[in-house]
């Protein structure tokens, strides 16, 4: 097999942004920039480094996600390339992404709504305790209050008797 390799110079590197079906917009960092080609390359090295998986097996690439997700096969072509339709590629790994935030979001959810209802039963707790204590207050007031009247009392006839004494005497 004739192999023609032709050298084109790399102009650089630069962060790109990709349009996806859905609108909305992926960034790749450290694309090279090659304007001499016919089209564009991704490298394996750069899907590897950011947790892609990528294997081929019988004139087929095989591309997965972060979380083993396929998200290509690609047959090879007469040229022996492998030409993959990015633009899919980034759709489906949006969704993918925002299928595992949204369970994510999910199991968030309802921690919350169990957090709330803890936060209800105690304050609902809380408020029986204020007013077990606020009625047990009340009756110690009440109780002080009676001896108060009770100490004034034997004070008074204290008084009432000295004079009663006094009065005898005289």
């Amino acid at each position: 097999m004739d192999m023609c390799l032709v050298r084109t110079p790399i102009k650089g590197q630069r962060k790109i942004c990709c349009s996806q079906n859905d609108g909305k917009q992926d960034t790749k960092e450290d694309v090279y920039y090659v304007p001499d080609l016919k089209s564009n390359i991704l490298s394996t090295g750069q899907l590897l480094e950011k947790g892609y998986s990528v294997f081929m097996k019988d004139r087929t690439l095989h591309l997965n996600g972060k979380n083993e997700r396929v998200l290509a096969n690609v047959e090879m072509a007469k040229n022996q390339m492998f030409k993959l339709n990015l633009k899919n590629i980034l759709s489906e790994k949006s969704l993918c992404d925002d299928k595992i935030e949204l369970e994510g979001l999910r199991g968030k959810s309802s921690s919350l709504e169990e957090s709330c209802n803890l936060l209800k039963s105690e304050k609902h707790n809380l408020l029986n305790e204020k007013n077990v204590l606020v009625s047990q207050l009340e009756s110690v007031e009440a109780k002080f209050g009676n001896m108060e009247k009770r100490k004034n009392w034997k004070k008074n006839m204290l008084i009432w008797r000295k004079t009663k004494k006094v009065e005898s005497i005289k």
